[in-house]
């Protein structure tokens, strides 16, 4: 129940960012040994989309050659460089550290471009003369 309620506020703590960011990436957690089993690939939202800024993060991961545990949830910081990201973080599922590396990059959503036309006057005009002809 502790882990749940750690990554709610984590999530929200996210979500409030004023210009979140999205990565997608590969993820490696710290085991007992170092096998492909704790190779993965991670989503992950940051804080920030910001160029050469430091950012929280939440996010998701699948570690597809693992025996146990092939899910895992966790929160990290890292730092963003040109659409790379680099993370350091905690699998809560796994309950173990672990890094990840990926592209980031956000979703800008222009509330000007909705209300542009898309046939302007003259393209109207054109048409109505040659209907006419």
């Amino acid at each position: 129940m502790k882990k749940i309620l750690i990554l709610s506020i984590a999530f929200g703590v996210v979500s409030l960012c004023a210009k979140p960011a999205f990565m997608g990436g590969l993820t490696y957690k710290f085991g007992a040994d170092n096998s492909l089993e704790n190779l993965g690939t991670t989503v992950k939202v940051l804080s920030s989309d910001e160029d050469k800024k430091a950012v929280v993060s939440a996010g998701a991961s699948y570690y597809p050659w693992a025996k146990k545990k092939q899910f895992g949830i966790d929160v990290g910081v890292g730092y963003s460089i040109k659409n790379v990201n680099v993370q350091a973080g905690w699998d809560f599922i796994a309950n173990q550290p672990a890094v990840s590396l990926g592209y980031a990059g956000s979703i800008n959503i222009d509330e000007t471009s909705t209300n542009k036309k898309v046939i302007d006057e003259e393209t109207i005009k054109n048409c109505k003369n040659k209907e006419e002809n």
